[in-house]
């Protein structure tokens, strides 16, 4: 009899060892790997995955897309580090998050396991956004209770949403500011009820010291068939990423004219080149649109000093009724492709 109880209670310290690492749903049988942090970085810009300092500014350009794949719209948003808080008796950063490209992130810190977001309607409650530096290839955020679903103007599944990570680092990744070592994560939820997965939520790729340089967005259709929704890629930052030109304007409005009219917008400082060396435009096109015109364009190939900036001249003259959009484009030297989104309208 005592050996039965010994093993017994081998067995039942055995689990409560093992449940240390891991949460059982025994309800669905799910194995929820559990990562909590201990403490908060004391330093919030170094050897971190989203360097927190008030007044960092992330732009990004994102492309909504349908269910095809066709691009449907273009827009400029931006994350800004507004202030310091505390919450808890625990620094945390007020982000800015205009359209939310971090979605639902109002808070956010990084601690010893990695970057945590707060969502300003639920403050006792905090979530990993990505692990840093990186230890395990699958994760479990934690739960969500979700309600309602829109998918195709429809209402469904309210219901509590898993959300889980497949994480990996890439050696080399490039963009615009060249090759970089990130880190990408893979998101997906599942509602436990249904056991509906949207696989994947988002995929979203970090550098370290820099933060979000890319995501895609996605979601259920009405055929509970997972779509791309959008693309979100960094095309600036305050922070110094061996960057190419300071972009100030992203996007020049014409507004709406009269059919027989035209506008023209003259922009002083559209590029500034605040690297140390020259940079080297060789080519500048508007990309297949007409109604949209380079006033006096400079001769190329056109050179940008350190310190020295590029200004532009457009001008929009409508062929018809209706809403006009194309992308200024110029072609650099080293690869680079820097973008304006043009857009009017003629009624």
């Amino acid at each position: 009899m005592k050996k039965y109880i010994l093993a017994i209670n081998l067995l039942a310290l055995l689990i409560m060892i093992s449940s240390c690492e891991d949460i059982i749903d025994a309800d669905h049988n799910i194995q929820k790997t559990k990562i909590t942090y201990r403490t908060i970085k004391p330093d919030q810009e170094n050897d971190v995955i989203l360097p927190l300092k008030i007044g960092n500014l992330w732009v990004y350009k994102v492309t909504t897309v349908d269910n095809n794949g066709s691009e449907v719209s273009v827009r400029y948003d931006s994350v800004i580090v507004k202030k310091d808080t505390i919450i808890n008796g625990e620094k945390w950063f007020v982000i800015s998050n205009i359209n939310e490209v971090l979605t639902k992130a109002n808070y956010a810190t990084n601690t010893d396991i990695g970057l945590y977001f707060k969502d300003s309607k639920a403050l006792n409650e905090s979530y990993l956004i990505a692990e840093y530096p990186l230890k395990h290839t699958k994760y479990y955020n934690g739960d969500e209770f979700f309600s309602p679903l829109y998918s195709d103007s429809t209402v469904r599944y309210p219901n509590i949403l898993d959300y889980w990570t497949k994480a990996e680092m890439i050696d080399s990744y490039p963009m615009i500011y060249g090759d970089f070592k990130c880190y990408k994560y893979y998101f997906w939820a599942e509602f436990r009820e249904q056991h509906l997965k949207i696989d994947p939520n988002s995929i979203e790729y970090y550098m370290p010291n820099i933060g979000l340089v890319q995501k895609e967005s996605y979601a259920l259709n009405s055929s509970n068939e997972t779509r791309l929704k959008s693309i979100s890629y960094l095309v600036y930052s305050n922070l110094k990423i061996g960057k190419p030109l300071k972009q100030s304007v992203f996007e020049i409005d014409f507004g709406t004219i009269s059919l027989g009219d035209s506008e023209e917008r003259k922009i002083n400082s559209l590029f500034e080149n605040d690297r140390e060396t020259n940079l080297t435009i060789v080519q500048i096109e508007i990309d297949n649109n007409p109604c949209f015109t380079l006033v006096n364009p400079p001769v190329l190939p056109i050179t940008i000093a350190p310190g020295e900036s590029l200004g532009v001249d457009v001008k929009f003259t409508p062929t018809g009724t209706g809403t006009y959009e194309s992308d200024l484009l110029f072609f650099c030297t080293n690869n680079e492709l820097l973008t304006v989104k043009l857009k009017g309208k003629c009624e």
